[in-house]
């Protein structure tokens, strides 16, 4: 697995990840799904721009995944760009 990530997704600890996920990724990726792209149910993140903490079938923060840590050597390459990409 690759993944190339801008600057602007490296937080300080996990807890401010986490609220960045919840709070500013999340609802602005889900504004533009439902938005632009016209897909789904608005969630209350597209509603009032922060985390609703809802169970909606459309919520895109349902599944957060951490890896702690990979057990095979060399499978999990993460590629920081000094740069902001994306949300």
């Amino acid at each position: 697995m690759i993944v190339v990530a801008g600057m602007n997704k490296v937080c300080k600890t996990h807890e401010d990840a986490l609220h960045r996920v919840r709070n500013v990724a999340a609802p602005l990726n889900m504004l533009r799904l439902y938005t632009l792209a016209g897909k789904g149910s608005p969630t209350p993140c597209t509603i009032n721009g922060s985390c609703g903490d809802c169970n909606s079938p459309e919520c895109i923060c349902n599944a957060i995944v951490t890896t702690r840590r990979c057990s095979v050597k060399g499978r999990i390459k993460v590629i920081l760009v000094g740069e902001v990409l994306g949300l």
